[in-house]
């Protein structure tokens, strides 16, 4: 049984297509509705997200094309996916929309070996300023035009000579940085790692809030091993124990994320500037930071790319039998070598195009 995620892939025919949230595509689009239907026609699927009141404010359709793509210059070829619909309200959503690109970039990275690039049009204005933005932020590149009013952005499938790992996202380079496992508690991994799916954790509904539909993240640690995290390491979540059985089958190893930086409280003039930092990034509530920030109780605060989740979940039985920690070794921060972190990948069944070298 999965989780109930605030997402949802679902069939075009289940969407109601005369929603409010569709009237700027019906004014942009004279055949909208048309469009619309043919796609409920042939069982296409898009991932959707409504409020309470169960109106849409969230919508991703992704496709499939090869050969030349009509009006657009330079010529686009070759196997590649298309962001064909992408509509949030970047105004009260940007976070959404954030993890609805990571979902969109985590699907190429999963077909990489069959589709070269994903892409996406956009006409540009005020109202498409920070998608661009977003766009360009993590590997997206300007490619040309479509119908001359249009235009076009493309991201190809990342080379091993490219380090940054925004622009490689959701791509790892095993060989680069070094390795760490980060100890999260169990109730705050249900927060920060939404698209997880532990047993454990499968009554515990995935709710629409920044910390889980940020591609960033930030933790806070009290570990001085935090200080050693430079940009561009690796980190292995090692969600800890519930203490509803044993450790050695409840503690596991989840997901996949790569440092951006780590500072320290101190580099902090006012809580305001610390609340402005980890603002939309963390699982910690305002009263929450504030106590940290007062009792400096957990001083690193550490930023990071949430990348990708395993497809099986190494608990910690499974790391001391293949000496990736010891027994004595209590997880924090806690930094394991190159060969464990491949090791550990691999145990987790990751997708093999996730891996750039």
């Amino acid at each position: 049984m999965e989780k109930q995620d605030h997402i949802v892939y679902q069939q075009f025919s289940s969407i109601n297509v005369n929603d409010n949230f569709f009237d700027s595509l019906r004014n942009s689009y004279s055949d909208f509705n048309s469009w619309f239907q043919t796609k409920a026609s042939q069982s296409k699927k898009a991932y959707v997200s409504y409020d309470d009141d169960q109106h849409l404010i969230a919508f991703l359709f992704l496709k499939t094309e090869t050969g030349p793509e009509p009006g657009v210059s330079p010529v686009l070829d070759g196997n590649r996916i298309k962001i064909g619909t992408f509509k949030v309200d970047w105004n009260h959503h940007s976070a959404l929309g954030k993890r609805l690109l990571a979902i969109a970039m985590r699907k190429f990275a999963f077909y990489s070996s069959k589709y070269s690039k994903i892409y996406v049009t956009l006409f540009e204005n005020e109202k498409t300023k920070g998608l661009k933005k977003l766009l360009e932020l993590y590997g997206f590149d300007l490619f040309g035009t479509k119908n001359k009013d249009e235009l076009v952005f493309v991201k190809n499938v990342p080379s091993n000579i490219e380090s940054n790992p925004f622009k490689i996202f959701p791509f790892i380079s095993q060989q680069n940085g070094t390795d760490y496992l980060l100890a999260v508690l169990p109730k705050f991994h249900s927060l920060m790692f939404g698209d997880v799916n532990l047993q454990s954790e499968k009554d515990i509904s995935v709710p629409d809030t920044s910390s889980i539909n940020n591609i960033e993240k930030v933790y806070l640690s009290a570990s001085v091993n935090s200080q050693l995290l430079t940009f561009g390491d690796h980190l292995i979540a090692y969600r800890m124990t519930d203490y509803k059985g044993s450790a050695y089958y409840r503690s596991v190893t989840t997901s996949v994320g790569t440092v951006i930086e780590v500072k320290n409280l101190s580099n902090f003039v006012t809580f305001t500037d610390f609340e402005q930092y980890v603002k939309n990034k963390s699982v910690f509530s305002s009263d929450e930071l504030s106590r940290f920030w007062k009792q400096r109780t957990y001083p690193w605060v550490i930023k990071f790319l949430y990348n990708f989740s395993f497809e099986k979940y190494p608990n910690r039985e499974k790391l001391l039998n293949n000496n990736i920690i010891n027994e004595d070794q209590r997880i924090v921060v806690q930094r394991i070598e190159k060969k464990s972190f491949i090791e550990l990948v691999k145990l987790g069944e990751t997708n093999e195009s996730f891996i750039i070298d």
